[in-house]
């Protein structure tokens, strides 16, 4: 393990200007990054509950349709969403 001394430590920190690499990157307000993570995760959650239809309706012979949607909720949709979510907030920062 490698030590700095003091003096080197306020050198180089003369050295980082703050904002000095901010200046070429847009701000995004968070108010707006909120709407757009919302937006693509309900768009996302859309897509799955229609590519998952063959899926409900298979399930549904089995269990029962409520069941089966309760299941795939919890299973898919409801983590799917999180997922999406997150990482589109991820993705704007």
């Amino acid at each position: 393990m490698q030590y700095i001394a003091g003096s080197e430590i306020s050198k180089l920190q003369s050295e980082v200007k703050p904002g000095k690499y901010r200046k070429n990157k847009k701000y995004i307000p968070v108010i707006y990054k909120f709407y757009i993570s919302q937006f693509s995760a309900i768009l996302w959650v859309i897509l799955s509950i229609k590519l998952s239809q063959p899926w409900l309706h298979e399930l549904s012979k089995a269990v029962g349709f409520p069941l089966a949607l309760f299941i795939i909720t919890f299973i898919a949709y409801a983590p799917g969403y999180l997922v999406a979510f997150d990482t589109v907030s991820l993705l704007l920062d």
